[in-house]
């Protein structure tokens, strides 16, 4: 399958942005650029430690149906939250830690809350 037009865009300027990343301190550290692209899902490219090395992936958003949906504010927050916590805390891996922001993220969307309460099923 061919990647759609948006996402080789997404995967140019962000290719662009971890270029600009890497420094003489941090070329032996791995970086990240991920998109979030609301119902469309995630899209991440990240760099491996040499620096000059580039992969990229496309997550799909978990679907939810429009009449579950409550409220989207607070859903980027929840994902950007829970991704530092699996990817940092935990330590998993960048794609799994996206899979996990993606779920609290359809979680969120589906409470009137601010953070929904199940949230911690997670884990």
């Amino acid at each position: 399958a061919s990647t759609p037009p948006e996402l080789e865009q997404i995967e140019v300027m962000s290719i662009r942005v971890l270029e600009s990343m890497t420094s003489d301190v941090e070329a032996k550290t791995s970086k990240a650029v991920i998109v979030t692209l609301g119902d469309k899902g995630v899209y991440c490219v990240h760099s491996y430690c040499d620096g000059q090395s580039f992969s990229s992936f496309h997550l799909a958003a978990k679907q939810v149906k429009q009449r579950d949906v409550k409220s989207v504010t607070g859903a980027g927050d929840t994902f950007a939250g829970t991704f530092v916590f699996a990817h940092v805390v935990e330590k998993k891996s960048l794609e799994d830690s996206i899979r996990l922001g993606i779920a609290a993220a359809a979680l969120s969307i589906q409470s009137e809350e601010a953070v929904a309460n199940d949230i911690s099923s997670l884990c």
